[in-house]
């Protein structure tokens, strides 16, 4: 229940440039994302969220009341509305008591309306902004130094930064240094409700299920060949480039793989997606701190994963079958070596990671965030 008698901390939260509260929704995540900003509420903590979508954002607030929503209703151009934000939401940035990034891409943007404003930033990177960008361009580096040189221009813009994980943070105080020593690690969180565990193992269906984006960062092509004469089906559900889904849909049609693409849908409906599985699959290169593991380890699916960065840290092999690398050849040799597991096995698995994801449920993650804000706000 809210505490009416303590005073109400306003937060503004900038999206990743380019992103909308509409596109989340296409995606089948609003809800998700938003859950912490409705838990924040109960906490006297009241967000505006600066969107860069068009009016179609209104949309959101039908379902969403508890936030408020800055877009771009007059459809400037991209750019112009970036450098008038200031000016467009100048009353909001005003009694504003702390400002906040969603990523770390566009803390230019939050940089400049904390200095304007003299405001309190915290910059929160979900995901290691510098690590994707540079294997997203290793073949440009021109590229990577635009990047970094990004980085190094506003990483100490914060007045205190939240980084998902111990190893994300690792890696940038290595690279850069921190003027500013208030860092929390927040790990994404999980709504317990969304996914109260109904999947059941049954009688193997012979089917794996894939949840994510289409990005050479899933290595999705290796699962494909490791599928190769299996007669294991996949199930892929997400979105990405199309030349990805297309170089994808090619690999799994010669490797003569069973497959079916589902869009990106809302949790109701993903839930019954999963029910067609016997397990789920995240065969990547390396991770941030991905959400869909921890939601189903949660919801108490069977896990194969490789052992990489932002995915070792989650889970150990005694709560997923975890691949030692991301080779076809071992892809593929722990995905026999799930389907010839009983089904006890099997449940411990499930038990024992279930157990883990207690660990990020959205009420504990939430007081994490609630707390920073209200030193910052104190100080």
């Amino acid at each position: 229940m809210v505490n009416r008698e303590s005073k109400t901390l306003n937060l503004v939260l900038f999206l990743t440039l380019g992103g909308s509260l509409q596109q989340w929704s296409k995606e089948g995540i609003l809800d998700r994302e938003l859950a912490l900003y409705k838990k924040l509420k109960e906490h006297n903590i009241s967000t505006s969220i600066i969107s860069f979508g068009d009016r179609t954002e209104k949309e959101i607030l039908i379902k969403h009341p508890y936030i408020k929503i800055l877009y771009n209703k007059y459809n400037l151009h991209p750019r112009l509305y970036s450098y008038l934000i200031p000016l467009l939401f100048f009353e909001v940035l005003k009694k504003a008591d702390l400002i906040k990034t969603n990523q770390f891409y566009g803390v230019h943007l939050a940089k400049r309306a904390a200095s304007l404003f003299s405001k309190k930033l915290i910059i929160r990177q979900g995901y290691s902004f510098i690590d994707h960008r540079s294997r997203e361009n290793r073949d440009n580096p021109k590229a990577i130094k635009i990047y970094e040189k990004y980085v190094r221009n506003n990483i100490n813009a914060g007045s205190a930064f939240i980084f998902t994980t111990k190893q994300i943070y690792s890696d940038y105080e290595r690279k850069y240094k921190f003027n500013n020593k208030n860092i929390r690690i927040i790990p994404n969180y999980i709504v317990l409700n969304n996914w109260i565990p109904t999947f059941k193992i049954s009688k193997e269906k012979k089917t794996l299920i894939y949840i994510g984006r289409f990005s050479e960062q899933k290595n999705l092509i290796s699962l494909s060949k490791a599928l190769k004469n299996t007669n294991i089906k996949l199930i892929i559900v997400g979105d990405g480039e199309e030349n990805e889904k297309k170089n994808l849909e090619k690999s799994l049609s010669n490797n003569k793989v069973d497959f079916k693409f589902f869009k990106r849908t809302n949790q109701n409906n993903l839930k019954k997606i999963i029910n067609l599985a016997d397990a789920f699959i995240l065969p990547s290169l390396y991770e941030g701190n991905p959400k869909i593991l921890v939601e189903m380890m949660s919801y108490k699916v069977p896990i194969i994963a490789t052992k990489v960065p932002g995915i070792d840290n989650l889970v150990d092999n005694k709560s997923c079958l975890l691949i030692p690398d991301t080779t076809a050849k071992s892809i593929r040799a722990y995905i026999l070596k799930f389907y010839k597991l009983n089904k006890e096995k099997k449940k411990l698995y499930i038990q024992n990671a279930y157990k883990i994801s207690l660990n990020y449920r959205l009420e504990k993650i939430c007081k994490e965030e609630s707390d920073l804000y209200k030193l910052l706000n104190e100080k």
